[in-house]
């Protein structure tokens, strides 16, 4: 007997979803999603998840040594995701 209202599905963001191919470059971080614009609350939620990254990676611990934790985290709040070619 098939389901006459199959559940929907529900969009929930995540890292594995919104990220499709990533790589470091000279000019910085570059980052390919299919999801093509991101809203503003997908920039916010990447942004969160990259810099949870980078604090759970080795590179943390070389920020902290470079700029002191305060320092640290003030670098960290530079790291963030943007979109469109002409970023600032």
């Amino acid at each position: 007997m098939s389901n006459k209202y199959p559940k929907k599905r529900k969009n929930i963001t995540t890292e594995e979803n919104l990220i499709a191919a990533q790589w470091m470059d000279a000019d910085g971080i570059h980052i390919i999603s299919p999801i093509n614009p991101l809203t503003p609350q997908q920039q916010q939620e990447l942004t969160i998840i990259y810099q949870n990254n980078i604090r759970n990676s080795p590179l943390w611990n070389e920020f902290i040594k470079i700029y002191g934790p305060d320092g640290a985290e003030q670098a960290l709040k530079q790291c963030r995701v943007q979109t469109g070619g002409n970023l600032k």
